[in-house]
């Protein structure tokens, strides 16, 4: 999240430790995003910037967003993984935007 976040402005998704700490009130996105930035791309940082790590997307989650493939609907990635390794939450697909 803060590595996009820095590639999409060219600057630190937060500033100081103070605004690190600050707990984010549900509904509420961790950081200001750049008014360029589309509506898959601001879902994608605040996600992968949640506070609570239990609430992030693992990597191999994050590689699977719809926001990283092509916008056309043909290609739109499935949530299912491959086989032998675990299939995405409900919850974590829905929020990364993926299809099955």
């Amino acid at each position: 999240g803060a590595t996009t976040f820095i590639l999409l402005t060219g600057t630190l998704p937060f500033e100081g430790e103070a605004e690190i700490c600050r707990v984010v009130p549900p509904g509420e996105r961790p950081v200001v995003m750049p008014y360029y930035a589309s509506r898959g791309c601001t879902k994608f940082v605040s996600l992968c910037l949640a506070k609570d790590p239990a609430h992030r997307p693992t990597a191999s989650e994050v590689a699977r967003s719809t926001w990283l493939s092509t916008a056309s609907s043909s290609s739109r990635i499935s949530a299912k993984m491959a086989p032998g390794s675990e299939q995405m939450s409900k919850t974590t697909a829905a929020a990364l935007d993926v299809v099955d």
